[in-house]
């Protein structure tokens, strides 16, 4: 497992069309990800006022951001990742640890940092004692990638393209997989592509003859400033006016979505039609033996609910 990256990153917004004829063209010297469409969740650590990302849209010169990462939907061969990513004059670094998802329902994430020896982990350790950070802002979306070879000439290079962002400021967990507001319109992708140094010739050219530019976008800072522009808080949508509000920025309307990609997948479950909420926090689960490779309702799979109150998101680490 890679721990630490250091690269250039270069973001575009474009159309799903663009996203498609540019991953048409990329692929004669890149391959796909063996992993093909995955689901990427985040937690972003911010403090109570919103330090981190409102210097980080500023654009200085240096920024660094904390977030808890995990891979498709968790079970109990999931790793959660937590990063440390910084940017300095154009160039990002990124320093991560590794540990069993599982180990959330059983701890904190500072717990479990305090107890990594490894210089990264003392890093990410010295980075959380010296902030106040916690859990603020979930993201998550849909992500296929293109990487070129490794040996070969393109070795280094990869392409992103991400699709159905999706925040929110409640759930902070990853048992509701994809469920949020969108921040981006169902017709965009944000593609960004990750060099060891220089762009290649035939990267440029094609990027020109597609009429992809370059934006300075964050997924972050866009959700934030999606939040920030409510009128009202964050309360039902009808109260927060929450369905009018049309992101400056973007321009388009804010809409509460449930993915009904990651519903129980127990075929006679009756609660799926009614797109309800499945994936309870892990501290829900800490009380089973064996947990399926999935999660779905603990009832659906044949397990009773324990004293966590299994599906109602109680958040499950600090």
């Amino acid at each position: 497992m890679q721990s630490i990256f250091k690269r250039y990153e270069q973001k575009h917004l474009v159309t799903r069309e663009q996203a498609a004829a540019l991953a048409g063209a990329f692929s004669r010297r890149m391959a796909p990800d063996r992993y093909g469409e995955y689901l990427v969740q985040n937690l972003y650590y911010d403090t109570a006022g919103w330090d981190v990302v409102r210097a980080s849209i500023e654009k200085p010169v240096y920024k660094e951001k904390l977030r808890l990462r995990c891979y498709g939907v968790p079970n109990r061969e999931s790793k959660a990742f937590l990063e440390l990513k910084k940017k300095y004059r154009g160039v990002v670094y990124k320093r991560r640890i590794a540990f069993p998802a599982q180990a959330l329902g059983g701890g904190t994430v500072r717990a479990i940092v305090s107890r990594d020896s490894s210089q990264i982990g003392r890093e990410l350790d010295f980075y959380m004692r010296a902030n106040p950070v916690s859990e603020r802002m979930y993201i998550s979306y849909l992500r296929t990638a293109l990487a070129g070879e490794a040996g070969g000439p393109e070795a280094g290079l990869r392409v992103t393209f991400d699709t159905d962002v999706r925040f929110r400021l409640d759930l902070l967990d990853y048992a509701h997989p994809g469920d949020g507001w969108g921040a981006l319109p169902s017709d965009r992708a944000l593609m960004e592509i990750k060099t060891l140094g220089g762009m290649p010739m035939w990267m440029a050219r094609a990027l020109c003859e597609n009429g992809a530019f370059p934006a300075g976008f964050s997924k972050y800072g866009a959700c934030y400033a999606a939040i920030a522009g409510l009128r009202r808080g964050l309360g039902h949508p009808a109260c927060s006016d929450y369905a009018d509000y049309t992101d400056k920025h973007l321009n388009f309307p804010l809409t509460r979505v449930s993915n009904t990609r990651f519903l129980c997948p127990t075929a006679n479950c009756g609660r799926n039609p009614n797109r309800t909420r499945v994936y309870p926090a892990y501290a829900d689960y800490s009380g089973y033996a064996g947990v399926p490779d999935y999660m779905g309702h603990p009832d659906c799979s044949g397990r009773a609910a324990n004293d966590a109150g299994a599906g109602r998101g109680d958040r499950a680490y600090a």
